[in-house]
């Protein structure tokens, strides 16, 4: 299932996006953009990936909480990245694996 990016916005709840079946091509860049206030934002991201998280929180905390992949790319290809970008006030982030 191509992935072309993502919208998570709630008050006083959370949201949760899976991403673990999404196909995004080796190389590429796509983004998820946050808003929420007293929230509990969860993204579910392959270990592979590469994840940037450009989100400023307000009161809150924003957390990459994925265990470390088994092993390295193959040589010559470079992993998709995500970039989690956006505000959180008294909420969390949270991107697991």
């Amino acid at each position: 299932k191509p992935f072309d990016g993502a919208y998570m916005t709630a008050f006083m709840g959370g949201c949760v996006l899976d991403l673990r079946r999404a196909v995004v091509p080796p190389g590429e860049t796509k983004a998820v953009d946050v808003f929420g206030i007293m929230v509990g934002h969860e993204i579910r991201v392959p270990q592979e990936w590469n994840v940037t998280l450009d989100v400023t929180p307000i009161m809150g905390d924003v957390k990459d909480k994925r265990m470390p992949p088994v092993a390295p790319p193959p040589l010559g290809t470079t992993p998709p990245t995500l970039i989690v970008r956006g505000t959180v006030v008294m909420g969390e982030v949270k991107v697991t694996d």
